[in-house]
């Protein structure tokens, strides 16, 4: 117990001493706060190599629930991000700008995607995107925060898959997330997104226990909820979790309904069969199952929709299959291509390509 008790204490320390500093917007606290987590990360995948496994787990849980029910207060409250989350915005979307791109185009439909910001998207765009159905896709959710998560994760898995690897890769992840969202505002369903995220990591620190779909969502539910009730009214509050009961409850029923693909084993007994077949059948299902998912979303959102905007979308099915796709290789070949210049050819092809698609189905 005492153990645990330290580790809290120092979650709550180190965002204590992050946020005097951010607030105090000193030169010095962009390496403070560095310099704090990485020693932190640092030193609990050095316990996780001497310490019993469920010691260490019970820590690392504890240390992050005292960061996250200190930040996540400033975090979710604040109307104004600190110095250091203002910077890094600007930052960020200095550097898109910067990236090279040939088309004027790419640039602003980055910034929306990645930063929020669509000032620079002309008012075409933004009313096809109206007119399709694909707001949702200007509007930063948790599909946006997901591709950043699974972004994170692969990149950080070349470190291994030892104890204490999966320690500091899990932690890095969620801090990259959490840094994420407060650095884009914190809109309600970039935080929806952001608590899914840290609960299945910190149940990941206890295999012993299962939580469902449904643990977990009622639980980010109830803590952001207790962070701010007053986002109980907020139309993005809403309709992110409207969305993800949709998920939980109708997509695996709509799923179910398309015939189960062979198993490992019936594959390898096919092996001289017509693989042509079961490549056609693998494709399928994975169109299918993103129908269902959009069709599962769109049951539980369209009422809300109604009420709030006035306006249905009647091909809201063809939208998400074309655009959700390009957006997520968009986002992924946007950020490589701000390392990597020679994919930003690639981006700009993604970009124009999703422009185009989400025009032409407004028009029909």
């Amino acid at each position: 117990m005492v153990k645990i008790s330290l580790s809290f204490a120092c979650g709550v320390l180190l965002a204590m001493l992050m946020n005097r500093h951010l607030a105090a917007g000193t030169d010095t606290a962009y390496m403070l706060c560095s310099g704090l987590l990485l020693s932190s990360i640092g030193c609990m995948a050095a316990l996780a190599t001497g310490r019993g496994r469920a010691g260490i787990q019970s820590m690392a849980a504890a240390f992050f629930a005292g960061a996250f029910c200190f930040l996540s207060r400033s975090i979710c409250a604040c109307s104004d991000s600190p110095a250091l989350f203002q910077g890094a915005l600007s930052a960020f979307s200095a550097a898109i700008d910067n990236a090279g791109f040939a088309s004027e185009q790419t640039p602003a439909l980055l910034k929306a995607l990645l930063c929020g910001d669509r000032s620079a998207l002309d008012r075409e765009t933004i009313a096809a995107f109206r007119d399709s159905g694909a707001s949702h896709i200007l509007a930063l959710s948790g599909l946006h925060l997901g591709v950043i998560y699974l972004i994170a994760g692969k990149a950080l898995s070349i470190i291994g898959n030892s104890k204490a690897a999966k320690t500091a890769r899990s932690a890095t992840t969620v801090i990259l997330c959490g840094f994420y969202a407060a650095m884009t505002g914190a809109s309600p369903s970039i935080v929806r997104a952001f608590l899914f995220i840290l609960l299945r990591e910190i149940l990941w620190l206890f295999p012993g226990r299962k939580a469902g779909d449904e643990g977990i969502y009622c639980t980010a539910l109830t803590v952001q909820l207790a962070l701010d009730p007053l986002v109980i009214s907020s139309p993005g509050f809403q309709l992110s979790y409207m969305a993800m009961a949709g998920i939980y409850l109708i997509f695996p029923v709509l799923s179910g309904l398309y015939p189960d693909l062979p198993s490992d084993k019936g594959r390898a007994a096919a092996h001289r069969g017509p693989r042509a077949q079961l490549a056609f059948a693998g494709a399928m299902k994975k169109i299918w199952d993103a129908a269902a998912m959009s069709i599962s979303c769109q049951m539980f959102t369209a009422p809300l929709a109604w009420i709030y905007f006035r306006s249905f979308p009647p091909f809201f099915l063809i939208t998400n299959l074309i655009s959700l796709p390009l957006c997520e290789a968009l986002i992924v070949c946007g950020l490589a291509s701000l390392a990597l210049p020679f994919l930003a050819p690639a981006t700009d092809l993604l970009a124009r390509a999703l422009i185009f698609c989400i025009s032409v189905i407004s028009g029909l």
